[in-house]
Protein backbone atom coordinates (compact mmCIF):
# COMPACT_ATOMS: atom_id res chain seq x y z
CA UNK A 1 0.00 0.00 0.00
CA UNK A 2 1.21 3.48 -0.87
CA UNK A 3 2.18 5.77 2.06
CA UNK A 4 -0.01 8.79 2.78
CA UNK A 5 0.56 11.99 0.84
CA UNK A 6 1.94 13.59 4.00
CA UNK A 7 4.48 10.79 4.48
CA UNK A 8 5.49 11.18 0.83
CA UNK A 9 6.39 14.83 1.47
CA UNK A 10 3.18 16.62 0.50
CA UNK A 11 3.00 18.67 3.68
CA UNK A 12 1.86 22.21 4.43
CA UNK A 13 5.31 23.33 3.35
CA UNK A 14 4.76 21.73 -0.07
CA UNK A 15 1.27 23.24 -0.35
CA UNK A 16 2.61 26.72 0.40
CA UNK A 17 5.47 26.28 -2.07
CA UNK A 18 3.16 24.96 -4.78
CA UNK A 19 0.66 27.78 -4.31
CA UNK A 20 3.43 30.38 -4.55
CA UNK A 21 4.97 28.67 -7.57
CA UNK A 22 1.63 28.50 -9.40
CA UNK A 23 1.20 32.24 -8.93
CA UNK A 24 4.50 32.75 -10.76
CA UNK A 25 3.86 29.98 -13.33
CA UNK A 26 0.07 29.96 -13.76
CA UNK A 27 -0.27 28.24 -17.14
CA UNK A 28 -0.33 24.51 -17.79
CA UNK A 29 2.64 23.36 -19.84
CA UNK A 30 0.50 20.56 -21.26
CA UNK A 31 0.89 16.79 -21.14
CA UNK A 32 1.55 15.59 -23.68
CA UNK A 33 3.20 18.71 -25.05
CA UNK A 34 0.89 20.62 -27.36
CA UNK A 35 -2.30 19.11 -25.94
CA UNK A 36 -3.81 22.56 -25.38
CA UNK A 37 -2.79 23.77 -28.85
CA UNK A 38 -2.81 27.58 -28.69
CA UNK A 39 -5.20 27.86 -25.72
CA UNK A 40 -3.99 29.18 -22.39
CA UNK A 41 -5.11 26.79 -19.63
CA UNK A 42 -4.65 27.60 -15.95
CA UNK A 43 -2.52 25.16 -14.00
CA UNK A 44 -3.76 23.77 -10.69
CA UNK A 45 -0.90 21.42 -9.78
CA UNK A 46 2.85 21.66 -9.31
CA UNK A 47 4.01 18.37 -10.83
CA UNK A 48 7.31 16.56 -10.39
CA UNK A 49 8.66 16.02 -13.92
CA UNK A 50 10.52 12.97 -12.66
CA UNK A 51 8.20 11.34 -10.14
CA UNK A 52 9.12 11.92 -6.51
CA UNK A 53 8.73 8.20 -5.88
CA UNK A 54 11.37 7.42 -8.52
CA UNK A 55 13.79 10.18 -7.50
CA UNK A 56 13.06 11.39 -3.96
CA UNK A 57 16.27 13.44 -4.01
CA UNK A 58 14.60 15.68 -6.63
CA UNK A 59 11.48 16.37 -4.54
CA UNK A 60 12.50 20.00 -3.80
CA UNK A 61 14.58 20.55 -6.95
CA UNK A 62 12.87 23.48 -8.68
CA UNK A 63 14.11 22.32 -12.09
CA UNK A 64 12.04 19.15 -11.58
CA UNK A 65 8.74 21.04 -11.20
CA UNK A 66 6.20 22.02 -13.83
CA UNK A 67 2.72 23.51 -13.83
CA UNK A 68 -0.12 21.24 -14.99
CA UNK A 69 -3.90 21.43 -15.05
CA UNK A 70 -5.85 18.57 -13.44
CA UNK A 71 -6.50 16.84 -16.79
CA UNK A 72 -2.84 16.88 -17.80
CA UNK A 73 -1.78 15.72 -14.34
CA UNK A 74 -4.17 12.75 -14.58
CA UNK A 75 -2.98 11.89 -18.12
CA UNK A 76 0.62 11.95 -16.92
CA UNK A 77 -0.16 9.73 -13.91
CA UNK A 78 -1.93 7.20 -16.12
CA UNK A 79 0.88 7.21 -18.68
CA UNK A 80 3.62 6.81 -16.10
CA UNK A 81 1.96 4.73 -13.40
CA UNK A 82 -0.84 2.97 -15.25
CA UNK A 83 -3.44 4.33 -12.85
CA UNK A 84 -4.54 7.53 -11.19
CA UNK A 85 -2.13 8.74 -8.57
CA UNK A 86 -3.23 10.98 -5.76
CA UNK A 87 -1.33 13.47 -3.67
Amino acid sequence: MRPSAHKRGYTRRWSAYSESRLKRNPLCVGYPAGVHKDRAVLATVTDHIIAAAKAPELFWDKSNHQSLCDDCNKRKAIAEEGALATG
